[in-house]
């Protein structure tokens, strides 16, 4: 309906008003648990935090606090650019992208291991391997690094079916992409893992489902940047893992 693609026409229609009781509602249960979280951690506050330099902090708050708290110690710290909101942004991001991608990914999974048996009959395998013919038993964390063929079981599907199909970025510098291409600064720029993981030079016979592909042996050589299934560098997906660990379980 392109007549709501404007704001204002947006913002008038029923749609638009649903909306926006739905984003409210959000914000102020995520405002509400950032609050909560913040006194708990002021309780506790002491003179060990205050002594620690940034630069301590980042080198071990990044290994040893959950993405919450890391972003409140920052603000605490005086990082003026984790405000409340621009917090609770980043935890609605990781929490609503996060169940979204989770739950399309375990579909195409659950599909493409159907179409191809043979794969299916390797993970279970592994997976009896594991846990053998204990079916009640919790999974715990240390069984995780043991599920390798089921790590590249979702790996593949995340590069047939990626979660993220549009990546748009805007340089703030002019840069050179080949000899005879120069990209100028601020030019939007999209970038689509469909077509980039099917690459041949990359994925050889890119449309087979093959989590072989994703084998320590076989990303030898391959360049960092082929498989973006949560985008890349400085702007990677921050719940890249907390998504792998859902989907593992």
């Amino acid at each position: 309906m392109p007549w709501l693609w404007p704001k204002f026409c947006w913002d008038l229609s029923s749609i638009g008003r649903k909306e926006k009781v739905t984003r409210e509602y959000l914000q102020n249960f995520m405002d509400k648990i950032v609050e909560e979280r913040k006194s708990e951690i002021l309780e506790n506050w002491n003179d060990i935090n205050l002594k620690q330099t940034n630069a301590e902090f980042e080198k071990k708050g990044k290994d040893s606090l959950v993405a919450l708290d890391y972003c409140l110690h920052l603000q605490l710290r005086g990082n003026t650019e984790f405000t409340d909101r621009y917090i609770r942004d980043l935890m609605n991001s990781a929490i609503l992208a996060g169940h979204d991608t989770v739950t399309a990914g375990l579909n195409f999974a659950l599909y493409l291991l159907a179409a191809n048996p043979k794969e299916q009959a390797k993970l279970h395998a592994e997976l009896d391997e594991v846990f053998g013919n204990d079916q009640d038993r919790n999974v715990e964390s240390s069984d995780l690094p043991k599920l390798q063929f089921l790590e590249c079981c979702i790996k593949e599907t995340e590069r047939l079916y990626p979660p993220i199909p549009l990546m748009p970025r805007t340089p703030e510098n002019d840069f050179e992409l080949d000899k005879d291409c120069v990209v100028p600064k601020g030019v939007d720029i999209v970038v689509t893992p469909w077509v980039t993981h099917r690459l041949p030079e990359f994925f050889p016979e890119p449309e087979e489902f093959r989590p072989s592909r994703f084998f320590p042996e076989n990303c030898t050589g391959r360049h960092p940047y082929a498989y973006v299934a949560f985008s890349g560098g400085t702007r990677i997906c921050m719940g890249q893992r907390c998504t792998y660990v859902s989907a593992f379980l």
